[in-house]
């Protein structure tokens, strides 16, 4: 490139910074970095979607346990004991649930809504599923920024 009779850059350096600028996904097609992120999205793919099955997983159980404990405690009260021998086991058991619930609050530092905790057992279980297949989550980020 000529700027008043100097040159700053030649055709290389031209050439690479407008392959640079060109987006990811202007790229011609038999591009080795188009291969790539395909393969890396067939795969992560195949991890959210195990990451996702476990996180439901995890909240059908605990609403089995849920079902359990209304089940337990009614059969409990209506016909093997009374009300008044049942009430102080049941204020324990909800006391109990109280003080697991603060817990987490106070540990995760986030709301315990029911989207916020499928999130983040979503992002636990990809974490760990990444790591166990040597899946490269940085350079999957970095080619899909380019997109």
């Amino acid at each position: 490139m000529l700027v008043r009779g100097k040159t700053y850059l030649n055709h290389e350096k031209v050439v690479d910074l407008i392959r640079s600028a060109v987006p990811f996904a202007l790229a011609p097609e038999n591009d080795a970095r188009k291969e790539e992120f395909k393969q890396l999205q067939a795969k992560m793919q195949e991890i959210d979607s195990l990451a996702h099955k476990h996180a439901m997983q995890i909240l059908c159980v605990g609403f089995a346990y849920f079902m359990f404990q209304f089940a337990l405690l009614f059969r409990l009260t209506f016909w093997e004991f009374t009300w008044h021998e049942i009430e102080p086991l049941d204020l324990t058991v909800a006391g109990i649930q109280l003080i697991v619930c603060y817990g987490y609050f106070l540990h995760t530092s986030s709301n315990p809504t029911l989207q916020d905790f499928r999130q983040r057992l979503f992002l636990a279980r990809r974490r760990k599923l990444c790591a166990r297949h040597s899946f490269d989550i940085d350079r999957y980020l970095k080619l899909q920024k380019h997109l």
